[in-house]
């Protein structure tokens, strides 16, 4: 199944973490207000249960939608 990715965070200041980000095709764009937000959602297909369990430990928690469907890296304060 292929799966729209996002982040519960927007901005990205450190370049470990975007460093880690950009390797799952995210991009940043540098904003006015602070360091560098995400521009794009990309995807990733995933195939079996085991492959989105790894995904989960490598990345962290995860929240997964059936809208898109998606998943969403629960990396910062989700409202």
């Amino acid at each position: 199944m292929i799966f729209r990715l996002c982040t519960s965070g927007y901005f990205y200041p450190y370049k470990p973490q975007r460093d880690k980000l950009e390797k799952l095709g995210f991009s940043f764009k540098p904003s006015e207000y602070k360091d560098f937000s995400i521009d794009g959602s990309p995807t990733v297909e995933i195939k079996t249960v085991e492959e989105l369990v790894e995904f989960a430990k490598e990345h962290g928690s995860i929240i997964i939608s059936d809208v898109g469907p998606q998943i969403e890296i629960y990396n910062d304060y989700q409202e």
